[in-house]
């Protein structure tokens, strides 16, 4: 199997500068850098939401968080719509990492986890965004993530204990921008030293630290994004907000490429699989 290294994902790092800057066709559009933030969070979230309702491993919901960031680095929600973009990307990371869900199933989830109807799309729009998506990332879908080294990482720290502990910082992880900033195994040591020091091991967390060749600064802006996310205070924009937001986004805009979405249900008989 290849490294990291001899991967795409080692050549599609970002600055920090270039995932916070706001798209400038969402500004024009009346988005705010705040409000712009706090959807591709909601988004971030939905696609958890939906990962469970798909019943889906953990690594495909982390992979299409990884590709509904990165495809907002160069695109809009004026031109794109996040509704869609999301479980499209569900979808395509399914694949990715050999746990494939069928088109349909993923319509189905989308209904089970949003009532409201803004939120539903049909097979067809899922397969279409899925090309979409792979045209935008030069089809370079291999995503390396912060889980796999973990377990050895607190292993050799001392904190095999916790590992659930660990696990949910890197969870967390997803919630900020530094999975497209920082290498995967920076941030593993970052969650395991931050793990240590939480549990009241801090001397031995620092030991530990001291013993690695890895850049301390990096660690430690990792860090700072990991403690920014356990104690945000910032309430999460609701549904009806999002809803609002985006819909007023695509009526004012000449470059909207929205699709309407879908009204009936599907059923077991009715679609496309994928």
């Amino acid at each position: 199997m290849f490294s990291f290294w001899e991967s795409s994902h080692s050549q599609m790092l970002f600055s920090h500068e270039e995932v916070v800057a706001s798209n400038p066709k969402d500004r024009d559009a009346g988005l705010t850098p705040e409000e712009i933030r706090r959807i591709k969070e909601y988004h971030v979230q939905y696609l958890t939401q939906l990962g469970r309702s798909a019943k889906v491993r953990q690594r495909v919901v982390a992979t299409a968080v990884v590709y509904f960031r990165r495809f907002y680095l160069r695109n809009s929600f004026v031109e794109y719509d996040p509704r869609l973009t999301a479980p499209a990307c569900l979808y395509l990371a399914s694949k990715v990492e050999e746990s494939t869900v069928h088109a349909r199933h993923v319509a189905q989830a989308i209904r089970r986890c949003r009532k409201e109807t803004l939120f539903w799309f049909e097979v067809k729009d899922l397969l279409e965004t899925e090309m979409v998506l792979l045209e935008d990332m030069a089809f370079s879908l291999a995503i390396f993530h912060p889980y796999r080294p973990l377990s050895q990482l607190l292993e050799d720290a001392g904190f095999s204990e916790f590992l659930r502990d660990a696990w949910s910082l890197v969870n967390d992880s997803y919630s900020s921008e530094v999975i497209l900033v920082h290498f995967p195994h920076v941030i593993a040591v970052a969650a395991v030293h931050l793990t240590g020091v939480m549990q009241g091991k801090k001397a031995e967390a620092e030991a530990w630290l001291e013993t690695l060749r890895i850049d301390r600064a990096a660690v430690t802006l990792v860090t700072e994004a990991l403690l920014a996310v356990c104690h945000s205070d910032t309430e999460r924009m609701s549904t009806v907000e999002c809803i609002q937001l985006l819909e007023q986004v695509h009526a004012g805009s000449a470059h909207s490429r929205r699709r309407q979405p879908s009204q009936p249900p599907p059923t077991d008989e009715q679609g496309t699989e994928g």
